[in-house]
């Protein structure tokens, strides 16, 4: 039996992280807001929507929502959303 040391200071291995393009304008786009079904979830996406709208123009926005936050999304929804947004916002809630 042995001790292991992890040392928190050092990198982590494996491939980097990059993030997803980002849209500069949101002009006429369609946001799809995926809401997990957690509690609260559907309010902080409804407000983050709103905002997209108001402050930063998009076109519109779509909704679809989880029956339960403890499945993964159906391959329907997320090929729904794929089909119909420009981009994806997804959320939590509690």
């Amino acid at each position: 039996m042995g001790v292991r040391i992890f040392d928190p200071t050092v990198a982590p291995e494996g491939e980097g992280f990059a993030w997803a393009p980002r849209h500069d304008d949101l002009r006429d786009r369609v946001v799809g807001l995926l809401d997990n079904g957690k509690p609260n979830s559907d309010r902080l996406l409804e407000h983050i929507g709103a905002l997209l709208v108001s402050e930063r123009g998009a076109g519109r926005v779509i909704r679809v929502r989880k029956p339960s936050a403890y499945r993964p999304a159906s391959d329907e929804m997320i090929d729904q959303v794929a089909k119909e947004a420009d981009l994806v916002v997804v959320g939590i809630g509690d």
